[in-house]
C-alpha cells in the first residue's frame, strides 16, 4: 500500500536548543481485508546521513474496510538537539516503515470463579487458530487468598505459536461478571510471541470477597494478523504554525 505524507512539521523544544517532528501519514486499503491495526517505526537523519532519533514499535488503531483511507500518526521521537542536524530542522528526512494487521477475535467461555481461596477452576480445552499457526491450550482461573476483603483472581492462558512467523501481538481479556451478569472488573494483557515458542498470559481482577458468589470469568483471545507492509522516507518539514 502506498503511504502519503499528509504532514511533517518541526517545533522547538522548551529549551531553545532541541527539535520535535510531527508526521502524519494517510493510505488506501488495497487488500481484500479489514485493517484494524497499523505499528509504525521512524528513524531521523541528519543531512549526512546519521541517525539523530526516531521511536519503533509504536501502535496505533485504526479501521479501513477494503477500499477505504484513513489518517494516522507516526511517532519520531523527542528532543533531538539541533546541533545535530547539520543543516537546520528543514534538512532532516524521515525513513518510515509500516505493518497492517487484521483483527480476529475468539471467546473461549466463561468459568465458575472458585468458591475458595486457594482453589483453580480449569477450562481444558484447545482451540487451534490463527490457520493452525496459534495454539490456546485451555485455561485455569485462581483464587489468590487474602487476610483483609478484596480478592485477586488470576486468570492464566498458555499459548504455543506452531508457525515460522512471530505472532505480533496476542491480546488475553480477563471478564469478572457476577451472578447477575453485570460485569465487576476485567483485565487485558498482550505479548508478542516468536516462532516456534510459547507464551503464558496472565491477566488478574480484584473484588469483595462477597461479589464472588456464584461469579464468572469471561476469557477472550485477540489477535493480530500481518496483512502488509509498506515503506516511506519523506523531507523537507516544515516550522509548525
Amino acid at each position: 500500500m502506498e503511504l502519503r505524507k499528509e504532514k511533517f512539521e518541526w517545533s522547538s523544544g522548551y529549551d531553545g536548543e532541541t527539535f520535535d517532528f510531527d508526521i502524519e501519514l494517510s493510505t488506501e486499503n488495497k487488500t481484500e481485508q479489514v485493517i484494524e491495526l497499523v505499528k509504525t517505526s521512524c528513524l531521523i537523519l541528519a543531512s549526512d546521513g546519521a541517525t539523530i532519533g526516531g521511536d519503533f514499535n509504536s501502535e496505533q488503531d485504526i479501521y479501513m474496510e477494503p477500499g477505504e483511507t484513513a489518517k494516522f500518526t507516526v511517532n519520531s521521537g523527542y528532543n533531538i538537539f539541533q546541533s545535530a542536524t547539520g543543516g537546520g530542522a528543514n534538512s532532516v528526512e524521515a525513513h518510515i516503515d509500516t505493518t497492517f494487521f487484521r483483527r480476529e477475535f475468539f471467546n473461549l467461555g466463561e468459568i465458575e470463579v472458585p468458591a475458595q481461596d486457594g482453589e483453580v477452576s480449569k477450562l481444558a480445552k484447545s482451540k487451534n487458530v490463527a490457520g493452525g499457526d496459534l495454539q490456546i491450550l485451555g485455561a485455569t482461573v485462581s483464587r489468590e487468598p487474602s487476610e483483609d476483603a478484596d480478592r485477586t483472581i488470576n486468570t492464566c492462558v498458555g499459548l504455543r505459536n506452531l508457525g515460522e512467523d512471530a505472532q505480533q501481538k496476542v491480546m488475553v481479556k480477563s471478564i469478572l461478571i457476577d451472578r447477575a451478569g453485570a460485569q465487576i472488573d476485567y483485565s487485558e494483557y498482550e505479548e508478542m510471541i516468536p516462532p516456534r515458542s510459547s507464551a503464558v498470559i496472565t491477566p488478574s481482577v480484584y473484588t469483595k470477597a462477597g461479589r464472588l458468589k456464584g461469579a464468572t470469568i469471561k476469557i477472550t483471545v485477540t489477535l493480530f494478523q500481518r496483512v502488509v507492509t509498506s515503506s516511506v522516507s519523506i523531507d523537507s518539514p516544515t516550522k509548525q504554525n
